[in-house]
């Protein structure tokens, strides 16, 4: 890894060898080892510098190899290591064993005192032991936990010495506090402020877990802590039963919250990125309550089929595993929030962050933690994101990869139904910008009601909604390569009839959707959806809208088409009323249409003036009308 064009493993290796030198040999092999590079031995003499002011850390026999009895070793309660005294025992693992101890001079404060086992003080893990904490002892930021000293015990052992955070795993504090998202989001912002602190100097924590974050309360704020920097990595050390490593030290980190490229034999490429997938892990569980790939699936498999999980298989998206999860109602308590909010809240930008971040291919992660928080940052500010969903090509060619077969069953609907939403949201997009051009007078309140309907909401929707058309092709949940457009188009008003889909995006697509079984002649499926889409934008847009006004003519015609004349002569007259905004085209179009109606429902008397006005004006319009006024001639000679 490197760092400002340092590279971070040469500047340890270097300082490995150097440490266990005295000072007339450290000094001529640092001038061989650095060669010049002042940059480079700038950085080895600041941790030269740190080693020598953390307090002597290591005695005389530091790496001396040592066999002592196990019996003369063990350390428990009451036993007096330097100025601490062991209090009780907090914590063990494979390597090593913490307590929490008291420190008696030169100040009286409770500590974490870590030693290292027994058979664990061979010279290669001493000296790796003894780089890392050179590293932590650089470190300082709020929210990782201080290495305050270090040494060794009268036989020789390295010890070190920590805060000790009286916190609990975050996720258990978010759950037990009922922090809404909102709130979870700001705790998580000063993790990856830690994180991103740690990177900068050279190290990767390579085991984010919530036992691993800590929160507890200071002065009535939650205080987030990042505990165990680097000495996973120095000690192999296994800090809970999910903590796994092979028997060779290659496999490290704990398997829920694994990037890709720590779940292979050999990890030497893995680097800060590694960290920004762990960090994605932890805010997929504290969105859902649950992590992306499910730990009994993942304790149930075989050692190699658990790593091709971790390293092929992609998650679903945190709002996707909220809406199937039989443990909703838990999830949405425990986050202070109705069921159905809570995944709409989920949905779009949270999604997007999760899943960049959870990304198999790292260059499409983000590509610092700092990147993240800023991220996150926007997205508690109501500004836009960085992260957006994830292009169709990508998404699409993800799906096909994993079902050529099933896809061609949808193949007709969706390219339909694109071409549709395609031409609505470009409609939507233009009567938006002509409405704000023309009300730029309007107050702050409308033009933020507006821009709620923005294009960006639209086009996501409209992607969302066709891959979950092409979904209803795959095997595992339908009828595979039999599915017709039909039934496709059948359970897609199904899907919105859920009620969770935003007001007009679900008007949006309820209008495509009965534009389209129009088309197929099933203008009795067609009519409640137009007649949705209607009241949806009766709501939530302005009564002289443009958008209202079209859909009421969609909604017209498909009575039309079910023989309801009376009904549809009721609709076309409302749109002639409310057309006093529309341009003068626009206009005799509807008026028209309002008169063929009286004609045919036998309103003769109300057919004929409206039919005389049309042909008047017509007749005034340019000639590329030629075609409307023959027909406005026609049409009043049918009334006459």
């Amino acid at each position: 890894m490197k760092v400002n064009d340092i590279d971070l493993k040469q500047v340890k290796d270097i300082f490995a060898e150097a440490i266990e030198l005295d000072a007339s040999a450290r000094a001529k092999y640092l001038d061989n080892a650095c060669a010049g590079d002042k940059i480079l031995r700038g950085e080895v003499d600041a941790y030269l510098a740190a080693a020598e002011r953390t307090n002597s850390l290591l005695g005389p026999g530091d790496h001396q190899e040592t066999q002592l009895p196990q019996s003369q070793l063990a350390e428990r309660p009451g036993t007096v290591i330097g100025p601490y005294r062991l209090l009780q025992q907090i914590g063990e693992g494979g390597m090593g064993i913490v307590f929490m101890a008291e420190q008696m001079e030169p100040i009286r404060r409770t500590v974490a005192l870590k030693i290292i086992k027994p058979g664990m003080d061979s010279r290669q893990v001493l000296a790796r032991f003894d780089a890392e904490r050179q590293a932590l002892a650089l470190m300082d930021h709020p929210n990782i936990a201080r290495v305050l000293d270090a040494g060794t015990t009268d036989t020789g052992r390295p010890f070190f010495v920590m805060e000790l955070v009286k916190g609990i795993p975050i996720t258990r504090y978010c759950d037990e506090h009922r922090l809404t998202i909102r709130q979870r989001l700001e705790l998580l912002l000063p993790v990856c402020h830690a994180l991103q602190h740690a990177h900068q100097k050279g190290l990767i924590h390579r085991d984010i877990k919530p036992t691993n974050v800590l929160v507890a309360d200071f002065d009535e704020r939650a205080v987030p802590k990042v505990i165990d920097f680097g000495v996973a990595k120095a000690t192999a050390q296994r800090l809970t039963e999910r903590t796994m490593f092979t028997e060779l030290g290659q496999v490290v980190g704990t398997v829920e919250y694994m990037s890709p490229e720590q779940a292979k034999l050999n990890q030497l490429d893995v680097d800060t990125r590694s960290d920004i997938y762990s960090l994605g892990v932890l805010l997929y569980e504290l969105l859902t309550g649950s992590t992306p790939i499910g730990r009994q699936r993942l304790r149930d498999a075989a050692f190699d089929e658990m790593l091709r999980i971790i390293r092929e298989e992609d998650a679903p998206k945190p709002s996707t595993r909220l809406s199937s999860a039989d443990t909703l109602p838990s999830v949405a308590a425990s986050r202070g929030v109705e069921p159905i909010k809570l995944n709409r809240l989920v949905r779009g930008e949270l999604d997007w962050i999760a899943m960049k971040c959870l990304e198999k291919d790292r260059d499409r992660r983000y590509a610092t933690v700092n990147a993240l928080a800023m991220d996150l940052a926007r997205h508690l500010a109501g500004e836009p994101v960085l992260a957006g969903a994830p292009s169709r090509v990508y998404r699409l060619t993800k799906f096909v990869s994993r079902n050529k077969g099933a896809v061609f069953g949808a193949t007709a609907f969706a390219a339909l139904l694109c071409v549709s939403s395609v031409l609505a949201t470009f409609g939507l997009i233009e009567q938006r910008r002509l409405r704000i051009y023309a009300d730029h007078q309007r107050t702050l309140a409308e033009k933020s009601a507006i821009e709620a309907t923005s294009q960006r909401d639209i086009a996501e929707a409209v992607s969302e909604f066709q891959l979950e058309m092409l979904n209803l092709a795959d095997p595992d949940r339908g009828k595979g390569d039999k599915v017709t457009v039909f039934e496709a188009m059948t359970a897609a008003s199904a899907l919105l009839d859920k009620g969770d889909t935003p007001p007009l995006v679900e008007a949006s697509v309820r209008i495509n959707l009965a534009s389209t079984f129009r088309q197929l002649g099933r203008a009795d499926l067609a009519e409640p959806n137009a007649r949705r889409a209607l009241e949806l934008y009766g709501k939530h847009l302005a009564p002289e809208h443009k958008t209202i006004r079209t859909t009421r003519s969609h909604y017209g015609a498909i009575l039309l088409d079910l023989g309801r004349g009376n009904e549809a002569a009721d609709i076309f007259k409302q749109i002639a009323d409310s057309d006093a905004n529309a341009d003068p085209i626009e206009r005799t179009k509807n008026r028209h249409n309002l008169a063929v109606i009286y004609r045919n429902i036998g309103k003769f008397d109300l057919a004929e003036p409206l039919a005389r006005q049309v042909l008047i004006d017509w007749r005034a319009a340019s000639g590329e009308h030629a075609r409307e006024l023959r027909d406005a001639l026609a049409s009043l000679g049918a009334v006459r």
